[in-house]
């Protein structure tokens, strides 16, 4: 496995509950010169997403209201610009994969696509990849 064939991943959600949903994705990834790049993105809430969904405790937690996602780009926007960046990459990986997948899963039956991710727990992942990556990942996060 080569650094290159992360990319990295952080969801936050409306609460932890049943019928939650994601409000912002954030990526990270090593460009060929191994350089760190970023993408994150704010959710504006789909029509089909419950409002029941929101947890004022989550609300605490991460400091969005439900008013900070009026002016967010469109879901279906985000599931699609997120499916372009993923597709490069060919491992996912969060370090709450039940949590993200589940969340990823919601913001991806938005897209056009039928395309699902599978994600890599972060522990995990320096056991796959080489000795000069995983050192590379230590030192990043040293």
């Amino acid at each position: 496995m080569d650094i290159q064939d992360l990319i990295f991943i952080d969801v936050e959600a409306s609460g932890l509950g049943v019928g939650s949903w994601p409000i912002e994705i954030g990526l990270a990834w090593f460009d060929a010169d191994e350089t760190i790049k970023t993408w994150s993105s704010l959710i504006r809430p789909s029509p089909d997403w419950h409002m029941d969904g929101w947890d004022h405790n989550a609300e605490d937690i991460h400091g969005l209201s439900i008013e900070d996602l009026q002016d967010a780009p469109h879901a279906f926007d985000v599931a699609n610009e997120f499916l372009a960046f993923v597709s490069a990459r060919k491992f996912v990986v969060s370090d709450s994969p039940a949590f993200d997948g589940s969340w990823i899963n919601v913001l991806l039956e938005e897209s056009i696509s039928t395309h699902r991710i599978d994600l890599v727990n972060f522990r995990n992942c320096t056991d796959k990849m080489s000795d000069q990556a995983a050192k590379h990942m230590r030192d990043f996060l040293d």
